[in-house]
């Protein structure tokens, strides 16, 4: 039982999985003016507001423009840089994306400070992301070429964030839409749940 709990315990340490440098990083980010801080650890800020009406559904082709860099300023993926932007659904990108873009309207810039359990964990991404890197990312939402979810109900309507605001601000769980935290909470649990099996203890 003891080897269950300590297999446990570790598997509790990989999701929560930023690396010191990444963890302060984001802390800091977190003071900063106009920066809201989710309850599943995603940090953002508007950079620009767009005049859209709708956010993407989760699973809808949005094109955008993005660039992701490193917590010292390493670029490495850019569609600015290529000239060109890409097409995705937030259901095909990275959690802290996922999150995001469901947020999001057509002519929003947001700047996104995203933890390595919302990004690509443990395993990093070739030598370009290293294990538990927290990342940056610059996205900005071109055009919703799917199905839409109308913007009056969801997180910015309801939250009422100013940029502008003095401190950096945090949402509250009753902020974030119903199928975003869902999605977020069936993931982690399905992923609990399969790890407590292999362990024996469901």
């Amino acid at each position: 039982m003891i080897t269950k709990l300590l297999a446990l315990a570790c598997f509790l340490l990989l999701v929560s999985a930023t690396d010191e440098e990444g963890t302060k990083y984001l802390e800091e980010k977190s003071k900063e003016d106009g920066v809201v801080t989710l309850p599943s650890g995603l940090r953002y800020k508007i950079l620009e507001s767009g005049d859209g009406a709708f956010h993407p559904a989760e699973n809808s082709p949005t094109v955008a423009h993005y660039e992701g860099t490193l917590i010292d300023g390493t670029v490495f993926d850019s569609s600015y840089a290529r000239g060109s932007p890409a097409t995705f659904a937030p259901n095909q990108v990275i959690k802290g994306w996922t999150e995001a873009m469901q947020l999001m309207v057509e002519g929003d810039i947001w700047e996104l400070y995203i933890p390595s359990d919302l990004a690509y964990g443990e395993r990093g991404a070739g030598s370009d992301i290293p294990p538990g890197a927290a990342l940056t990312f610059k996205i900005e939402m071109i055009e919703i070429q799917g199905d839409k979810v109308p913007a009056d109900a969801g997180f910015l309507a309801d939250a009422g964030v100013d940029p502008d605001a003095g401190e950096g601000e945090t949402a509250s769980s009753s902020d974030v839409p119903f199928s975003a935290s869902l999605n977020s909470a069936a993931a982690v649990l399905g992923t609990f749940t399969s790890w407590m099996g292999f362990l024996g203890l469901f």
